[in-house]
């Protein structure tokens, strides 16, 4: 069968390939045809999607669903449905993860299909039973991760927990790294063109603010490490990249894992610098194993440091202290890593006054840079029952935009807190001089300058 993956249009920092339809069209790909048509080509406005659609003529359409972008997958279903009533339409990713049966009733018939969790194995199998003449409701019920329409009700099948080891590295011939602006995840690289790679899947924790566990499983499940290196070493050889981003929600949960990583890279004499623009957990770092990780090339590390309150973080089951905080962050700037913080806002049950002391405690941090992000009620988190009964905003369509707000305050206050909490950080001399020199030319201040717009100018929050 013919396969279009689409990437929806949708406000975001982070223009990277996109490994989720990597992987999908890899794993597809061994019995199909299959297309990837990415959000930052700019084909999948909804007059050129159709423009598309009679130009590759595809028997099926998977569209990745992701939370702010909802209307515009709604969008790219009606025109494939306009263009060919026929044409199989299917959704897969976090919204349909947390609300298959909602979105089956939001878009009606122009949704045929969905899936909840990861699809490599069920996404094939339902094109196979397609492909075979029609599908039967015995065959569909075998397929992993499927939820579908039958007469008034919506029916899933179990989530599949895929065996990392069995499925193929991302359809890079898809995914050309070179086509992507210089604004990777985390805004900030030293070589490009990058490429992110994910050595792991699944996250143990119960973060009240996350999904990942739902999607992915709470399960960590590692690639072999041949197969990760494998990739790297195709994509610095065969793709023209010269840096990676390993974007794993948990790369630092085993540490014989990191170590043995570190040492494939020496072995297989691989020279490139590496970082994890995701964050990683805090107790799982040492002296020694940062140490490790610098010699083999990483220069950058992400921390989910979330607040400098500890009442906050036990509210958002964060399972860590201030203290441990500040050790990590100590431990990583002292080995030479640039350390990175994310801190957030607004979170539910949070005073103003909490706010501003974790605007203090990132400025008592020995951090390279730091992000402070809206608290989002993400459906299907633990938190998101407390935040969506007091949510009185209307859907936003960016990560700039408040988007809960908690009681005693307004969106307005949250904002400007940002807007200082960002000037604070980075006005101060020796963290704007890092800033510029972490800026690697014309087009990535462009890039840059864009981000901070957004997140600072009132009324640029979604452009």
């Amino acid at each position: 069968m013919r396969v279009l993956l689409v990437s929806p249009v949708y406000i975001s920092d982070s223009l990277q390939p996109n490994l989720g339809l990597g992987y999908l069209a890899a794993a597809a790909g061994r019995r199909h045809e299959v297309r990837i048509v990415d959000k930052f080509t700019g084909e999948v406005r909804p007059d050129l999607f159709a423009v598309e659609l009679r130009r590759y003529q595809p028997d099926v359409v998977g569209v990745q669903a992701l939370y702010l972008e909802i209307d515009v997958v709604g969008d790219l279903l009606t025109v494939a449905k306009r263009w060919r009533r026929r044409c199989t339409t299917v959704i897969g990713g976090p919204a349909p993860t947390a609300q298959a049966g909602e979105l089956f009733l939001r878009f009606g018939d122009n949704l045929d299909y969905a899936f909840a969790g990861e699809a490599e194995v069920g996404f094939p199998a339902l094109l196979d039973i397609l492909a075979s003449g029609g599908p039967k409701d015995a065959d569909l019920r075998a397929v992993p991760g499927l939820v579908r329409r039958k007469g008034s009700r919506v029916l899933a099948n179990p989530q599949a927990v895929t065996d990392v080891a069995s499925i193929p590295m991302p359809a890079w011939s898809l995914l050309d790294p070179l086509a992507y602006p210089p604004a990777p995840h985390g805004a900030f690289y030293r070589l490009r063109p990058v490429a992110p790679v994910i050595t792991s899947r699944g996250c143990p924790h119960r973060c009240g603010f996350c999904a990942a566990s739902q999607v992915a499983s709470r399960r960590v499940r590692y690639r072999p490490l041949d197969h990760v290196l494998d990739e790297i070493e195709y994509l610095l050889g065969e793709r023209g990249v010269r840096e990676v981003h390993l974007v794993d929600d948990n790369f630092t949960f085993s540490r014989e894992y990191v170590e043995a990583f570190c040492e494939g890279i020496e072995r297989r004499r691989l020279r490139f610098p590496w970082a994890c623009p995701n964050g990683v957990r805090l107790q799982t770092l040492s002296e020694d194993l940062l140490a490790r990780m610098k010699a083999a090339g990483c220069y950058s590390l992400s921390m989910g440091i979330e607040s400098g309150v500890q009442e906050t973080l036990d509210h958002l089951r964060k399972d860590q202290t201030v203290e441990e905080a500040r050790r990590a962050v100590g431990l990583v700037h002292e080995s030479g890593i640039h350390a990175v913080g994310f801190f957030m806002i607004g979170i539910p049950g949070e005073t103003r006054r909490q706010m501003e002391e974790t605007i203090e405690f990132s400025l008592s941090l020995p951090l390279r840079r730091a992000n402070f992000m809206f608290f989002v009620p993400f459906p299907g988190t633990p938190l998101y029952p407390e935040a969506q009964s007091a949510c009185r905003l209307p859907r936003v369509r960016s990560f700039a935009e408040v988007s809960y707000v908690p009681d005693g305050m307004t969106a307005a206050e949250i904002k400007a807190l940002q807007r200082v909490a960002f000037m604070r950080f980075y006005l101060r001399p020796r963290q704007f001089s890092w800033l510029l020199s972490d800026i690697r030319g014309p087009r990535h201040m462009k890039w840059v300058g864009k981000r901070m717009a957004r997140w600072l100018v009132p009324g640029l929050e979604s452009v």
